[in-house]
């Protein structure tokens, strides 16, 4: 997917966003137990909604997994071109950017990806846990996660 037809938001934000957007696909990573609207713009089947917490912390229960990155690579792989995807999660700032992030590097370099990341979201603070994730699934050795704490000059730890 090309990289200028992913959007960020956070929950409150999202039917706005979606339609300023033109949405056409909508990703929604919230908590268990959250309610959720989807916007009447988006089509039931263009909507994927993955439940895990916005934790760093791999051992607490919900936390996000391999299994939900896994979802996420195979859903975005399936969209058709053209594809609009908005992102979001309950602010908008941890857990939307992180897979935003993971979105973004599988067409161009790390660094280029975390750029486009507080390009599209000031206030983003990508989710450690969501980046290193998506640094194991696409392969790339921790590159991902290095770039994220090049750009903000700080060593993520778990």
């Amino acid at each position: 997917m090309p990289v200028q037809e992913v959007a960020i938001c956070g929950l409150v934000e999202v039917e706005e966003t979606a339609a300023l957007f033109k949405a056409t696909h909508l990703l929604s990573l919230i908590e268990p137990g959250r309610r959720l609207r989807r916007p009447d713009t988006i089509e039931r089947a263009n909507h994927l909604v993955l439940m895990f917490k916005d934790t760093w912390n791999p051992r607490l229960l919900l936390a996000p997994a391999e299994e939900h990155i896994v979802r996420i690579n195979e859903w975005v792989d399936s969209l058709p071109s053209g594809s609009r995807l908005l992102v979001h999660c309950f602010a908008g700032v941890g857990r939307s950017p992180g897979v935003a992030l993971g979105i973004l590097a599988k067409s161009m370099p790390p660094e280029r990806a975390v750029e486009m990341v507080f390009e599209l979201r000031p206030i983003a603070a990508p989710n450690a846990l969501v980046v290193k994730l998506w640094d194991q699934v696409l392969g790339f050795d921790g590159k991902l996660l290095g770039a994220l704490e090049e750009a903000i000059g700080v060593k993520l730890e778990d």
